[in-house]
């Protein structure tokens, strides 16, 4: 089975590198790998020296990514366009450069062989108050004006304007946007007089960052886009976009609404402080990663951090090579 990784990164080159290399299986393998604009990709491209499989998205197709702003959809489209363009078989499979597998490459595969016909992603109907308590169910991310301020790492990155809304707050965040995006300016008038106008051409579902999909899925998606660009104006001001889009359309177009499994195949585990970001896995989550790895259908685990402790990556390197040494088989029983 052709597995095409599309992975989005922008720190930790060595670990992306081994990222690749453990997953790495003959030529049933290719990575597409997306480094932010906003970071040095040197370092990356020598990092995968000697990786004939590895394409680095550059030029045009490569972006500034913000967080919460259209950035990361522009760069995961733009790397979908290039497998769709290169490869016509298999699956396409999103991750970032901080994840790892917990299954083998041989279980990998024979997963994905025993769902030809799938695609995953994590779904859920907006508005979902019991998902998403926060913005209304999800309402506000579509309903109001969501702008990347530019300032990554700063107290205040981003605004979401709501229309018709003259309050201090909502006035307050127009001052921010003329302040730090002034070349946004003659777009202010459209942020606070004009409400948005939802596409009705998708039924909306809120979702996770990271799926698995056919590339066929891939192309129907991209010719999908391409006939209807008011979708992708749209979405360029909705508030984490790459939580709502992709999940949409799957869920939405004929050629894939049935077909898929509500699952992203990953481990993930939030934090208790209300962090945008999920915890680390160190040494003392093994347990927790053992216990994942029992579960045929979670795949890879996010997310590691080499400089914080490799040790547990060393650990799962052991497993995996003995996994793939052994073989197992997967059925249509093992995806819950």
């Amino acid at each position: 089975m052709i597995r095409n990784y599309i992975i989005l990164a922008y720190k930790l080159p060595q670990q992306m590198a081994r990222l690749i290399r453990r997953l790495s299986d003959g030529d049933q393998t290719f990575f597409y790998v997306h480094v932010d604009r906003n970071f040095d990709m040197e370092p990356f491209v020598k990092a995968c020296e000697g990786l004939s499989n590895v394409f680095f998205l550059t030029g045009t197709d490569r972006v500034h990514s913000y967080w919460g702003d259209f950035g990361t959809v522009r760069a995961t489209l733009n790397a979908m366009r290039r497998i769709a363009s290169e490869q016509g078989d298999g699956f396409i499979i999103l991750l970032s450069g901080q994840d790892y597998p917990i299954r083998c490459n041989r279980a990998i595969n024979d997963f994905l062989e025993a769902y030809p016909e799938r695609d995953f992603a994590v779904h859920f109907t907006l508005p979902s108050k019991t998902r998403w308590k926060q913005a209304d169910g999800g309402k506000k991310r579509l309903e109001y004006y969501h702008v990347s301020l530019h300032r990554p790492g700063r107290e205040i990155e981003y605004v979401d304007i709501q229309p018709w809304c003259f309050d201090r707050l909502n006035l307050k965040k127009c001052l921010y946007l003329l302040r730090f995006r002034p070349e946004l300016a003659w777009r202010l008038p459209q942020f606070l007089f004009s409400r948005r106008r939802i596409p009705d051409c998708l039924t909306y579902y809120g979702s996770e960052t990271w799926w698995v999909m056919r590339t066929s899925s891939a192309a129907v998606i991209l010719e999908f886009l391409d006939r209807n660009p008011q979708v992708v104006s749209f979405f360029k001001y909705v508030s984490v976009p790459e939580e709502i889009m992709f999940a949409s359309l799957l869920k939405t177009l004929p050629a894939c609404r049935d077909q898929v499994i509500d699952s992203s195949l990953r481990l993930i585990c939030w934090n208790d402080d209300k962090s945008s970001s999920p915890k680390l896995f160190t040494m003392q989550d093994r347990e927790l990663i053992s216990k994942a790895r029992e579960q045929k259908d979670l795949l890879f685990a996010r997310k590691f951090d080499s400089s914080r402790d490799a040790d547990v990556m060393d650990w799962l390197d052991k497993l995996l090579d003995q996994d793939q040494r052994s073989g197992e088989e997967v059925t249509d029983k093992d995806c819950h």
